[in-house]
């Protein structure tokens, strides 16, 4: 194994480990009603829509999260292809 392969895999390995992070923090991601003052309202409609806006914002930022997530791992398994190769043809 040459030095650039295995440079290459270590750092396939740590994108690889972000990329897990980004996920365990997409699905952490807690839903928040907003209601504005922080209480609910008493009226069940104005309830509602505070509940469906803050599932639609955790939902944004869940996806958001899950799309990095998922070109890290991308990068991470292009790198770690890459490493292989360069092994391969390494005399």
């Amino acid at each position: 194994m040459t030095t650039t392969s295995t440079l290459l895999t270590l750092l396939a390995g740590a994108i690889g480990m972000l990329a897990a992070i980004w996920w365990l923090r997409a699905s952490r991601v807690q839903v928040v009603p907003t209601w504005g003052n922080g209480c609910e309202p008493g009226d069940s409609e104005a309830s509602q829509r505070g509940w469906t806006a803050g599932l639609i914002a955790a939902s944004m930022t869940s996806g958001r999260l899950n799309a990095q997530a998922a070109l890290l791992t991308a990068v991470s398994v292009a790198l770690g292809s890459i490493g292989a190769i360069v092994g391969q043809l390494a005399p």
